[in-house]
């Protein structure tokens, strides 16, 4: 089984909604078209600079990986589930998401890597 790690998401990721979030070494990133607070589709679209980090647990017991992302201006933060691809979600390539209403529908507000 393999496990992620934060220099696994360092690089250029966008979604099927025009969303674009580049994740810097640094932990620094820039946030283009992002819908946030409700991730419902048609909410705001939000753009800033931020900090992002890694966490290998999320904040209840039974969530894996999650990706940060904060800015600081708007007081925005917000977090991801990390996933991957195989029967168990647990080999590269990863992703990050979030769910997209009832998350029983598994309708998925996910960003890819494409650099």
């Amino acid at each position: 089984m393999e496990k992620p790690n934060s220099s696994d998401f360092v690089g250029t990721w966008i979604n099927e909604y025009k969303g674009k979030v580049i994740l810097m070494a640094d932990s620094t990133c820039i946030v283009a078209n992002m819908r946030i607070p409700n991730w419902r589709l048609d909410s705001q679209l939000q753009s800033f600079t931020g900090k992002w980090y890694f966490q290998e647990k999320g904040y209840s017991k039974n969530d894996g990986p999650i990706i940060v992302i904060k800015e600081k201006e708007q007081s925005i933060y917000v977090w991801f589930y990390v996933s991957g691809e195989g029967l168990f979600n647990n080999r590269p390539p990863w992703y990050f998401f979030q769910y997209i209403g009832d998350p029983y529908l598994l309708d998925e507000y996910a960003f890819r890597k494409v650099q």
